[in-house]
């Protein structure tokens, strides 16, 4: 949100100011970083969370250029790049049955191209301070499945971290809902110039 606002000039309203608390304590009790958390963990969090703010601030600008599916075949291109370096120094570990190989194309097709297109194609529509608000779902979503996959159970704090997640995405969905107009310039609407979605 501030290197949206310091380097896009996106504009920061009240609303998005709450609706960011909101998710922040909510993605807290939902990851457990209340009351039992490494330091260790919480600086690796707090790293990683950087590093996603400048991946959604350059993603930001260069869908606008190049469109969702260009830019989501560069990211997993540099991801494929990547991992191939650490697959020549450790060697490849390759799935031993079927039902393996299912989940590898599932997590290549679902969770990745998937995934990468619409993320990219909401973020050229909605903004990276509305987008990335919206990501803070992902925990919700996350322990929701674990719960009814594999039968994990969950804590009162995640459950009220989750109400406080789809509290925040209810309301911000709510307020860009009425705030914006077909033809209002000053919308984050506006990050659809250029071609469509794709």
């Amino acid at each position: 949100m501030v290197l949206s606002v310091i380097f896009l000039r996106e504009r920061l309203s009240r609303v998005k100011v709450e609706v960011l608390f909101l998710a922040l304590v909510g993605t807290a009790l939902m990851t457990g970083l209340v009351g039992r958390a490494s330091a260790l963990g919480i600086f690796l969090g707090i790293v990683a969370a950087l590093l996603y703010a400048i991946y959604i601030l350059v993603g930001s600008h260069v869908v606008h250029q190049a469109g969702s599916i260009a830019s989501s075949a560069i990211v997993m291109i540099s991801a494929a790049t990547s991992y191939s370096g650490m697959v020549i120094i450790h060697g490849p570990a390759l799935p031993q049955s079927m039902s393996g190989w299912a989940a590898v194309v599932a997590i290549a097709l679902v969770s990745t191209v998937l995934a990468f297109v619409t993320f990219f194609a909401g973020l050229k529509l909605i903004g990276p301070i509305t987008a990335s608000t919206l990501s803070t779902l992902e925990p919700v979503v996350t322990v929701g499945l674990a719960a009814v996959v594999l039968g994990e159970t969950m804590d009162l704090l995640q459950l009220c971290g989750g109400v406080l997640i789809l509290l925040a995405a209810i309301t911000l969905i709510r307020s860009e809902t009425r705030q914006q107009r077909p033809n209002d310039p000053h919308s984050e609407g506006e990050y659809r110039k250029g071609s469509g979605p794709y």
